[in-house]
């Protein structure tokens, strides 16, 4: 049964105060869903999915779930009609099944419907169980932030590759442990009238993770992607009272797809 998390944190070299919360569950109780309306409304516990146009329903983001789009374009990481040309951004997929004993696994993908190969394996869009798609976080990677950066410059990022912004993501832990995934939210204020610190840069989502979360052998995550940020950073969970709490950052947005889990 998954199980949440709240937390306050202050970036060690801007002094920017955040306010955390998160879901620890396990990858095959995830779902990703179509929904036409805010986390909050969903009745669903979980966190927003990926990016999509302001102002439509038209995702530019990878959601699939039991093989199959969730929204239109659902399986490319863009919307074709807007841009044409390719555009690989990180994405996580959970396959169904794997020869090679993979469970879970982060590429940097342009569309996923023609199928493509991962450490070896062929896997098709009849193959996936879940996926998602954001911007790569390599938390398993040695990087400064400058080499960072540069990494994720031609993804599509949704905000900025400096930016500061409120922030979602979700990050596997590895492993087949019953808690070996984090649903993250990230809210730049407590909503008590405290001020607003803007939120975290992707470099500082990237460093939080690797030094919060560690492998079942100690070492940083295996995989982690940011979400749909800034105003669409929202979340909903049950408390340990079993109070269902909802947090949002710019208050009931639609945001047309959503990673949800069992809690």
């Amino acid at each position: 049964m998954a199980t949440a998390y709240s937390e306050t944190y202050t970036t060690p070299v801007s002094n920017r105060t955040v306010y955390i919360n998160y879901i620890l569950t396990n990858y095959n109780d995830i779902t990703i869903n179509s929904i036409s309306s805010s986390v909050r409304n969903s009745n669903q516990f979980g966190v927003n999915g990926t990016y999509f146009i302001p102002g439509t329903t038209n995702l530019v983001g990878i959601a699939i779930n039991n093989g199959a789009q969730v929204r239109n374009y659902g399986t490319m990481n863009r919307d074709p009609r807007v841009c044409t040309s390719m555009f690989k951004c990180g994405t996580m997929v959970c396959p169904k099944s794997s020869t090679t004993g993979i469970v879970l696994f982060t590429d940097v993908i342009d569309r996923i419907d023609n199928g493509w190969t991962y450490n070896g394996e062929t896997f098709t869009m009849s193959n996936i169980k879940w996926a998602i798609g954001g911007t790569s976080l390599f938390p398993n990677d040695s990087l400064d932030e400058t080499t960072y950066k540069n990494k994720i410059s031609t993804e599509d990022p949704g905000g900025g590759v400096a930016g500061i912004a409120p922030r979602t993501a979700i990050i596997y832990t590895g492993g087949t442990l019953s808690s070996n995934m984090v649903l993250l939210s990230v809210q730049s204020s407590a909503n008590d009238g405290s001020p607003d610190s803007g939120g975290f840069t992707f470099w500082e989502l990237r460093e939080y993770i690797r030094n919060k979360f560690k492998t079942p052998n100690g070492t940083p995550p295996v995989h982690a992607i940011a979400l749909d940020g800034g105003g669409s950073t929202q979340i909903r969970y049950k408390d340990s009272a079993g109070a269902v709490k909802c947090y949002q950052v710019a208050g009931d947005r639609n945001v047309n797809s959503m990673v949800s889990t069992i809690m």
